[in-house]
């Protein structure tokens, strides 16, 4: 197998792990969370089913790009950081709460920068999902500053909980982020941070001599 062909699979691969990944374990938290509510609560079984229905309808979407993606390689038109919005829609009613704030002023990025900025918060938003569950309080920061600096924070959830969802782990989840940020010539960080976990990436600003002439 040659070099472009094992590193298009790989890519693929990754590209799988982060859309449905993120999408399947909402919906298994969000499925759990229907389960357990009391008889007769219909308007909260209702409003989860809703949420399983946008969750698996955008994972549809996502996974129609990549699949694009073997006949076109190179070509795959992901989310970017402007879709940031719809992602930390589809966590609204998990039990974890996300809020988001930006700093500065927007510069043109890398190639792939976009696509990879928004992989570091689906990520981070899944581990959260999965690892600190219901309760948890997640913070995502953009700082524009010469380029674009993305960390998303959680506080570990309520102490002594279990989280919802349990899963094993494909193993290509931060190893993957990681490579996918270092392609940008950017770089990702990660580790605890008191009882939760950070996840931080820098992303280098479009040289003015490189941006394309209008």
């Amino acid at each position: 197998m040659t070099g472009t062909i094992f590193d298009e699979r790989a890519r693929i691969a990754q590209d799988l792990h982060d859309t449905l990944g993120h999408a399947i374990t909402v919906i298994a938290l969000r499925a759990a969370g229907a389960r357990r509510s009391p008889a007769g609560h219909v308007a909260t079984r209702d409003r989860a089913l809703a949420s399983i229905e946008r969750s698996a309808v955008r994972a549809m979407t996502e996974l129609h790009h990549v699949l694009e993606g073997l006949d076109m390689p190179g070509e795959r038109d992901l989310p970017g950081i402007e879709e940031l919005p719809d992602l930390l829609e589809s966590v609204a009613g998990t039990g974890v709460s996300v809020t988001i704030r930006a700093t500065g002023n927007p510069v043109p990025l890398v190639p792939g920068a976009g696509g990879a900025a928004y992989r570091v918060v689906q990520e981070a938003l899944t581990n959260v999902i999965r690892h600190a569950g219901p309760g948890a309080s997640v913070r995502v920061t953009l700082t524009w500053a010469g380029g674009l600096r993305v960390q998303v924070t959680d506080d570990g959830g309520r102490s002594g909980e279990a989280p919802a969802v349990h899963a094993p782990s494909s193993g290509r989840g931060l190893p993957g982020l990681r490579e996918r940020v270092h392609a940008t010539g950017g770089r990702l960080l990660s580790g605890p941070v008191g009882a939760g976990f950070t996840v931080a990436a820098e992303f280098p600003a479009l040289s003015a001599s490189s941006r394309p002439m209008m």
